[in-house]
């Protein structure tokens, strides 16, 4: 069975938000077990009521609980309300509290235990009332905005996006005794947060090598021993003045491809560091994905 349906979230019509719901059931589904399946949807203050016997109103009036869905609806595409059916026993009937809001025209809003719905604020209605907003809204407390759940009390005005509200507290709000044989216990929670890993210093990529720099031939040293010997030539007229300055000449020369030898050969070792440096990091950052796995 597939059913389309409006299900109403709220209490009063001026207020009240539909939701559109599809529904995929077995034939054979009773009223019944149909509105404990929606119920979650609908709010435990929509029908102020959390627990206890329910069935749906639609737009014949209320199903009995017991009955086939398939046989007495609600039909495909009707508004149903999920209510506590007629019958129960008056255990489930929900609680008043003396809590109720007033509006300008004297429209009165009576609150229950719980959470009630109105438009972008949620009315918790325990021991104490309190104002909470649980999605983005025009939400205020006697003019000021309601950020965190603050609490209510007799007198103030409450502000929604259908208009203002007052307030009025006839009496305490306390939450009705525990009927029956009980036992306080205290709660377990159903999960616990994993520890979160442990934080790993960040793998440090090593720098490349700069190119080795060419060095050039030295002009001026090479062009001061030439023009000494030249001077000294042209002083002496001797020989060993021209020797001088090849042989000045020569060891200059040799010096620089000394010194390009040695930078290569430097160029060469931070190289083979580089590739060294960066095959660790790159097997670091394998160990580390694989204990994420």
């Amino acid at each position: 069975m597939r059913l389309l349906l409006r299900l109403r979230v709220g209490r009063d019509r001026a207020t009240v938000d539909w939701h559109d719901v599809e529904v995929h059931a077995p034939d054979d589904v009773t009223v019944g077990e149909l509105a404990a399946a929606l119920h979650p949807l609908s709010g435990a203050a929509a029908t102020g009521a959390s627990s206890g016997p329910l069935t749906l109103q639609g737009p014949d009036g209320v199903l009995p609980r017991s009955a086939p869905a398939g046989e007495v609806g609600p039909p495909s595409g009707s508004e149903v309300v999920v209510l506590v059916a007629p019958d129960a026993p008056a255990e489930f009937a929900p609680a008043p509290v003396p809590v109720e809001l007033v509006g300008p025209g004297g429209e009165r809003l009576p609150l229950h235990l719980g959470t009630n719905l109105l438009d972008d604020a949620e009315l918790v209605v325990g021991d104490g009332l309190l104002v909470r907003r649980p999605r983005p809204g025009p939400v205020a407390v006697n003019g000021t905005p309601v950020v965190a759940p603050r609490p209510l009390a007799h007198g103030d005005l409450l502000r929604t996006a259908s208009g203002v509200r007052t307030v009025v507290v006839t009496g305490p709000v306390a939450a009705p005794p525990v009927r029956g044989t009980h036992r306080p216990h205290h709660a377990v929670p159903a999960w616990t947060a994993a520890p979160s890993p442990p934080q790993l210093p960040p793998v440090v990529l090593p720098v490349p090598p700069a190119p080795p720099r060419r060095q050039g031939l030295p002009m001026l040293s090479t062009a001061v021993p030439l023009l000494l010997g030249g001077g000294l030539w042209w002083a002496t007229r001797s020989a060993w003045a021209g020797v001088f300055m090849l042989l000045s000449s020569v060891l200059l020369l040799a010096s620089t491809l000394e010194s390009r030898r040695d930078a290569r050969r430097d160029h060469r070792a931070a190289t083979a560091a580089f590739d060294e440096a960066l095959t660790a990091a790159a097997a670091e950052v394998d160990r580390r994905v694989a204990a994420r796995r």
